[in-house]
């Protein structure tokens, strides 16, 4: 599967929302003033911050901005400014429209997943699970990461190459080399608050990405103890676990391991390891529904 997106060009517009937490009302700016350093012209709704006790602004207005960055025909990218907490309140509302004619490059991770799953399952969007825009404004990622999510919106770089460490000793079934399917998934608490919905994640003859911040290692065994009793894992090719971090997984690390490792062992498909992808300064980015290729313990993903 090829990305249908194009590659972002100097003086493009990237539609800029905040489907999830907000941000200080000043912090617009830099990120306003980060967008433009790369050339490209950001469009940020003049309400795109107000008064809710959890979100950036009312539901109806996170859902109206959303809708309307997805089918603009001018903009060729939506960029979420912030993850945290939101987008699954929202994403029902994106059922009620009609696929766009043109698709644009999605780019958010953390709770942004509920919209990754949408796009890529109902409409058959290829995203970008990278860092989010506050982040980069304030610089709280680090060079090398920012670096590659620069040249894959640039189309500079047309291939993402990472390494992976196999968890299990589980051979790919049907070719015992390498698996060819495209990945799903993102945040794991955000995929395991699919389930029952109507953007259910599919993992049929997918791989499954899964990472996660700040959660006792019980409560990560407990997730994944519940998303293997809904059978996602059934029909899945493989599963691939990010960066499990934050204050409460590094208390707990090695039992976190361990829950990763126990998981891994008990698994009937190849179970992975990847560095860098998760909620850390090191967030390279991660296209999801498009050619991957996993071949001697190195993942490959075609960009376009």
């Amino acid at each position: 599967m090829n990305n249908k997106w194009q590659p972002l060009k100097n003086g493009d517009i990237i539609d800029i929302i905040a489907p999830g937490y907000g941000i200080k009302e000043k912090e617009i700016s830099l990120i306003a003033d980060y967008v433009k350093s790369l050339g490209y012209i950001p469009r940020i709704p003049h309400d795109v911050i107000g008064d809710h006790i959890f979100c950036s602004n009312d539901d109806h207005i996170r859902s109206k901005h959303l809708i309307d960055a997805l089918t603009a025909e001018d903009s060729k990218a939506v960029w979420c400014i912030k993850g945290g907490y939101g987008a699954t309140i929202i994403i029902n509302d994106l059922f009620d429209i009609e696929k766009p004619k043109r698709e644009k490059l999605f780019i958010g991770f953390s709770d942004n997943t509920a919209i990754h799953l949408f796009l890529s399952q109902n409409w058959g969007w290829s995203t970008l699970h990278a860092p989010v825009l506050w982040q980069l404004a304030k610089d709280k990622i680090d060079e090398e990461s920012e670096k590659k999510l620069i040249d894959f919106l640039s189309g500079e770089m047309n291939q993402q190459i990472y390494n992976l460490k196999q968890l299990n000793d589980i051979k790919p079934e049907n070719n015992p080399t390498e698996i060819i399917s495209e990945i799903t998934g993102g945040n794991m608490m955000l995929v395991q608050s699919s389930l029952g919905t109507n953007w259910h994640i599919d993992t049929k003859n997918k791989i499954i990405f899964l990472e996660e911040i700040d959660e006792k290692s019980y409560r990560v065994d407990r997730m994944l103890t519940h998303l293997r009793h809904a059978g996602i894992f059934d029909e899945a090719k493989a599963v691939i676990f990010g960066d499990f971090t934050g204050e409460e997984i590094k208390e707990q690390k090695e039992n976190t391991i361990k829950v990763l490792n126990s998981f891994a062992k008990s698994a009937n498909i190849p179970v992975y390891k990847i560095y860098g992808i998760g909620h850390e300064a090191t967030n390279d980015p991660l296209p999801l529904n498009t050619k991957t290729v996993i071949s001697e313990n190195t993942l490959t993903i075609d960009n376009i």
